[in-house]
């Protein structure tokens, strides 16, 4: 009965070692980010720390997300960066030069308008 139990236990933990060890190349390759790399190590980009520090000049506020593109065979970073005032908004700035190329209109709030009543409860006065 033990050698029967030691077994399944074996069986089982050796499964799961397997689906563990498959599982994790998939969600470590990310070919974006290993070409982002590449060109920054051949000097044909700036790094994120140099374009974020041109484009804070401009855009204050804290980033949030930052990733490299292509457009119209331009490398850029597309940048979300909270401003002070609480609006997110999208930044593209040239990833060779760090210069500025276009931001998008806010997209959100990134704290709850304290002016406007909630819809989900009543507004009392």
């Amino acid at each position: 009965m033990d050698y029967i139990f030691a077994m399944r236990m074996t069986r089982r933990l050796l499964l799961a070692a397997l689906l563990a060890l498959s599982a994790a190349p998939v969600a470590a390759f990310d070919p974006g980010h290993d070409r982002a790399r590449d060109a920054m190590r051949a000097g044909k980009v700036m790094a994120l720390e140099q374009v974020w520090s041109a484009v804070r000049g401009q855009v204050p506020g804290r980033l949030l997300d930052a990733r490299m593109s292509e457009r119209r065979g331009v490398p850029v970073y597309e940048l979300r960066v909270l401003r002070p005032d609480g609006v997110v908004v999208g930044v593209t700035a040239d990833a060779r030069t760090g210069r500025v190329l276009g931001a998008r209109q806010p997209t959100r709030r990134a704290t709850p308008n304290r002016n406007r009543p909630r819809t989900s409860a009543p507004a009392f006065r």
